[in-house]
C-alpha cells in the first residue's frame, strides 16, 4: 500500500501517548504538532522533523509567555457560554472559547499539504473541516466534560458529526457512538509495539534485587492509574480479605505519581504486607520485570465512562507479562477478555468476588499458567502492532473506497 495523502496531527508528546509513531510506522505518514496562534507566539519553534512532532527552546523570555498564557486563560472564565452549558472540552474550554481555538488552529492546518488529517481527539477537527480537509478522528479518550455520566460538549458533538470517520480504541465505544448516528465508526485498539514493551525480555530478578521482599513469595500486581477511578481502592480491599488466609502473598502496587494516595487507602483499610514500587517510564525495566514477576495482575474500574468502557493500555500491558489476569467485568475488558479461557473476571463493583476469583488462582498454579499463555498468544495474534498495522490499511482503504 502506497503511503495515503495524509497527516497525523496530535496535541500530545509522542514519546508519551505513542499512537502517532504507530500511524507513522503502518502508513508511512508524518506526524505533526497542533499549533494555535497563541501557541506560536509562547513556542515559534516547534516543528516537525523526521517525520515525527518535536518541540524547540522558545525565543520568548518567560514573562511574556506567562502573559500570554494569562491572556487565553482570561478569555476561557469569561466565556459566557460557560453560563449557558457547564460541559467544557478536554482542553478546558467551553463553546465560544473553543470556537475561538479551532479558529486560531485553523491558519496553521491551511499550510499542512495533505487532503486528509488524521486528529488524536477532537480538538482540531473543526478547524481541519474549514480548511477544507478530510478528517478522521483516532479517539484516545472518549471525553464527557469530567462527569460520571456520558455527556458531550457542543463542540466535541459538531466534531463528532462532521469527521469523516472516528477511530475508537474499543469495541464498547464504537458501539456507543454507533448509537449516536455517526456515519463511520471503526475499532482499532491500541494495542502494544513489543519492540519496546516486552516484559519477557525483562530480568526477573531486578524487582527482587530492588524490593527484596517480594522474592517468595505469590505476588497481586497492580501497575496503572492511581486516581478513584481507577477504582484501585477495590483491589486493596480485597487483599485485606486475601492476606487474612494466605500468609505469603504481597500486593505489589505501582501508579503513576498516586503512590502517597494508594498509601493513604493502604494504611486506611490495614493491609499489611505491600510493596509501592517507585513510579517509572511506561516500558522503564523495572517496570517490565514486576510485571513478569507478578504471579496475578489485577486490573479494576469504575462506571468513570473513560475507564468503564475503555479497552485499556494497561489491560495491554498485562497481556504482554504473559500473567494470569483478573479483571472487572466492564464493556471495555469484555471487549478483549474471555472468562476462563485468557482471564478471570469478577463482578463489577464486588470486592467479596474479586477477592474470590484472584484466590482461586493463588491456589491454581496450572490455571495461573494456562490463563497466562493465552492472553499473551491473544496478544501476539490479535494486538501487537504488526497485526495492528495491517487492520489500519485495511481501514484506510475502506475510506479510500468509502470517499
Amino acid at each position: 500500500m502506497d503511503p495515503p495523502d495524509a497527516a497525523y496531527l496530535t496535541p500530545f508528546d509522542v514519546k508519551i501517548f505513542a499512537r502517532p509513531i504507530f500511524f507513522a510506522r503502518a502508513l508511512g505518514i508524518p506526524v505533526y504538532l497542533i499549533r494555535t496562534v497563541f501557541g506560536h507566539l509562547l513556542n515559534p519553534n516547534k516543528y516537525r522533523t523526521s517525520g515525527l512532532a518535536t518541540r524547540d527552546a522558545t525565543v520568548l523570555d518567560e514573562a511574556t509567555r506567562t502573559r500570554i498564557r494569562d491572556i487565553g486563560l482570561k478569555a476561557i472564565r469569561l466565556d459566557p457560554s460557560r453560563f449557558i452549558s457547564s460541559c467544557y472540552r478536554q482542553d478546558k474550554t467551553y463553546n465560544l472559547s473553543a470556537i475561538a481555538k479551532e479558529l486560531s488552529i485553523l491558519p496553521y492546518i491551511d499550510k499542512i499539504p495533505y487532503s486528509t488529517i488524521i486528529i488524536k481527539n477532537l480538538v482540531g477537527v473543526l478547524a481541519a473541516r474549514w480548511a477544507g480537509r478530510r478528517v478522521v478522528v483516532d479517539l484516545m479518550d472518549l471525553w464527557h466534560c469530567d462527569r460520571e455520566d456520558v455527556a458531550f460538549n457542543a463542540v466535541d458533538f459538531a466534531a463528532f458529526r462532521r469527521a469523516d470517520c472516528v477511530i475508537a480504541w474499543s469495541r464498547a465505544i464504537q458501539t456507543l457512538l454507533k448509537s449516536y448516528g455517526l456515519k463511520c465508526v471503526e475499532y482499532l485498539p491500541f494495542g502494544i509495539d513489543l519492540e519496546v514493551f516486552d516484559p519477557l525480555k525483562a530480568p526477573k530478578n531486578l524487582i527482587y534485587e530492588k524490593y527484596p521482599q517480594l522474592e517468595g513469595k505469590t505476588i497481586i500486581g497492580y501497575s496503572g492509574g492511581g486516581h478513584w477511578y481507577h477504582g484501585t481502592y477495590k483491589l486493596i480491599t480485597a487483599f485485606k480479605l486475601i492476606e487474612k488466609r494466605h500468609r505469603d502473598v504481597v500486593l505489589a502496587i505501582q501508579t503513576w505519581g498516586q503512590n502517597k494516595l494508594i498509601k493513604s487507602l493502604i494504611e486506611k483499610v490495614g493491609v499489611r504486607n505491600y510493596v509501592l514500587v517507585q513510579p517509572t517510564s511506561f516500558n522503564d525495566p523495572l517496570r517490565l520485570s514486576m510485571l513478569r514477576a507478578s504471579d496475578v495482575l489485577v486490573l479494576t474500574a469504575s462506571r468513570y465512562p473513560t475507564v468503564y468502557l475503555s479497552e485499556r493500555s494497561t489491560l495491554f500491558n498485562y497481556m504482554a507479562a504473559g500473567n494470569a489476569i483478573v479483571a472487572e467485568a466492564t464493556p471495555g475488558s469484555l471487549g478483549v477478555l474471555r472468562y476462563g479461557e485468557n482471564a478471570l473476571l469478577s463482578k463489577f463493583n464486588d470486592v467479596v468476588n474479586l477477592a474470590t476469583q484472584i484466590e482461586r488462582l493463588i491456589k491454581d498454579e496450572s490455571l495461573r499458567y494456562e490463563l497466562g499463555a493465552n492472553v499473551r498468544k491473544d496478544l501476539e495474534t490479535k494486538y501487537s502492532w504488526d497485526v495492528l498495522k495491517i487492520k489500519i490499511r485495511i481501514i484506510f482503504e475502506k475510506l479510500n473506497r468509502y470517499t
